[in-house]
C-alpha cells in the first residue's frame, strides 16, 4: 500500500469517518466553498499535474461558468462537455468512473451498520423493497480526476425522487475491504432518482455524496413526471462523488477497478 493511501486510510477511520454527519456537512460545504473563490484556480495546474490530465484531453470541456478561463477550481472541477453526448436507442452509462462493486442484487453481501443487517437495495431509499433479487448492481466510484456531471442511462419518465440524509464519509473503494466497499453507499447523503424505460421497467440511480461534497445537484428540469431521455445532463457533484446503479439489465465483462465513460454503451 502506498505511503499516501496508508495516510488517506488513517485520516478516514481515526478522524474523519466518526465525525457526526452534521460536522462533516458543515466542514465539506466550508470546503467546498472555499474552492469557489478566484485564489482557488491556482490549484487547477497542479491538480492536473498530479493526475496527469493534459492540455488534449481538456479540450473535450468548457468551464463551468461558460466562461472562456476557469475562474475557480470548482469551475474546473464541474466543467461541462463542450459537446453534448450523442443520444441513442442503447442504455448508457450516467458517469464517467472506476467500477468498484457490482453483481445480481440477490448473491451480494448484506452490510452491518450501528448493529443492523442492511441488503443492497437499502442504498436506494424508499425503493428498498420494490428492487427484485434479479436485478443487476453496479457502484461506480468517481475519481478526482474524472468528470464529475451525470447523466441519464435510459429514455423513460422520471417517477420519483427521495432525498436520504446521511454522512459524507471518505468513498475512496481502496480504503475497504473489498466486501466492504460499497459501505459508504449505505451511510452517505443520497438522491435517489427512478426512472421508468418504455418497457414499464424501474431504474434506479442513486448519487452519492463523500468528504468535501457541498451539495449535489439537479437539474430544474429533472422532476417527478417528465420525460427524460439517455445522454441526458440530470446534475452534478460539487466535489466528491459515487454512482450506485439497480437496473433490469445484466451487465457483463465488469471488473473491479474497470474504466467506464459516460455514455458509452452498457453492453459493449
Amino acid at each position: 500500500m502506498k505511503f499516501s493511501t496508508r495516510v488517506h486510510k488513517f485520516s478516514a477511520t481515526a478522524f474523519w469517518n466518526p465525525l457526526p454527519g452534521g460536522l462533516q456537512k458543515i466542514c465539506s460545504e466550508l470546503w467546498s466553498r472555499i474552492y469557489t473563490t478566484k485564489l482557488s484556480s491556482y490549484l487547477i495546474a497542479p491538480f492536473c499535474s498530479k493526475y496527469a490530465i493534459n492540455e488534449q484531453s481538456l479540450l473535450d470541456y468548457r468551464p463551468s461558468s461558460d466562461d472562456v478561463i476557469y475562474n475557480s477550481f470548482q469551475d474546473f472541477f464541474t466543467r461541462k462537455l463542450k459537446i453534448p453526448l450523442l443520444k441513442g436507442s442503447s442504455y448508457v452509462w450516467p458517469v464517467q468512473g472506476y467500477v468498484c462493486d457490482f453483481g445480481l442484487v440477490k448473491d451480494l453481501r448484506p452490510v452491518k451498520i450501528k448493529g443492523e443487517i442492511h441488503p443492497v437495495p437499502y442504498i436506494f431509499g424508499n425503493a428498498e423493497n420494490r428492487i427484485p433479487g434479479d436485478y443487476f448492481f453496479v457502484n461506480i466510484f468517481l475519481h478526482n480526476h474524472n468528470y464529475h456531471r451525470f447523466h441519464s442511462p435510459i429514455d423513460g419518465t422520471v417517477i420519483n425522487i427521495e432525498y436520504v440524509k446521511g454522512q459524507l464519509t471518505f468513498l475512496r473503494p481502496w480504503l475497504y475491504k473489498k466486501s466492504l466497499v460499497s459501505l459508504p453507499a449505505f451511510k452517505n447523503e443520497r438522491i435517489i432518482i427512478e426512472i421508468e424505460d418504455d418497457h414499464g421497467r424501474s431504474w434506479f440511480v442513486t448519487f452519492i455524496g463523500g468528504m468535501g461534497v457541498g451539495k449535489i445537484k439537479l437539474h430544474e428540469n429533472v422532476q417527478v413526471g417528465k420525460k427524460i431521455e439517455n445522454s441526458d445532463e440530470i446534475g452534478l457533484f460539487l466535489l466528491g462523488s459515487t454512482c450506485c446503479l439497480a437496473i433490469p439489465e445484466v451487465v457483463e465483462n465488469l471488473h473491479y477497478m474497470k474504466k467506464i465513460q459516460v455514455g458509452n454503451k452498457l453492453h459493449s
